[in-house]
């Protein structure tokens, strides 16, 4: 056998071994398939709470300088348009303002100037119906800034354990001292 084709047998054979074991990074461990990731929330989500009784369930959503509610029958889930919604929270009463698409506005300026979270409380009346509910809305950020594929690990080459590295040179530093006997033996050194 002849040097070149010694060369192109080692060469060879590294190209092998290095295609073959970086394939084993692609494969997944147990409950991670790797397929495509759910797909994002088209924007950030607004903060809000829930809170319920035998009688209502109400949902709030913070937005801008304010909270929309909306509120519902808990058995049913159908819409109570005709109610009347008396809060107070922040240190603030007031009542809730009808809108024509059935949800009701708490507009107020103190959510600006909340921090963490504002503690609500809400009478509210329909009829002869009456309920109250507390609920507090958390303020702090709702989703953090990452791109919703998080799964506790990831796959550049840069986050290979350190063995494997050491195996790596190890094994190129194994191919440069076969490379370098053939060459000797060439030569006749």
């Amino acid at each position: 056998m002849n040097f070149i084709q010694s060369i192109k047998h080692a060469s060879a054979t590294l190209a092998l071994v290095i295609a073959a074991s970086l394939t084993s990074l692609s494969i997944a461990g147990p409950g991670h398939d790797h397929g495509d990731a759910a797909p994002a929330a088209a924007g950030p989500s607004s903060p809000r709470f829930e809170t319920h009784s035998d009688l209502f369930e109400l949902v709030g959503i913070y937005e801008k300088d304010g909270v929309t509610l909306y509120l519902d029958r808990f058995l049913t889930n159908e819409p109570v348009a005709d109610a009347k919604i008396d809060f107070e929270a922040a240190g603030i009463k007031g009542i809730a303002a009808a809108q024509p698409d059935g949800t009701y506005r708490v507009a107020f300026d103190a959510l600006k100037s909340a921090k963490d979270s504002v503690a609500f409380s809400f009478t509210i009346t329909r009829g002869n119906e009456a309920d109250l509910l507390a609920a507090d809305l958390i303020l702090k950020e709702a989703h953090s800034e990452d791109d919703g594929h998080d799964h506790g690990h990831s796959h550049g080459i840069g986050d290979l354990p350190k063995w494997a590295y050491a195996a790596i040179a190890i094994f190129l530093l194994g191919m440069v001292a076969v490379i370098a006997f053939f060459v000797k033996r060439k030569i006749g050194l």
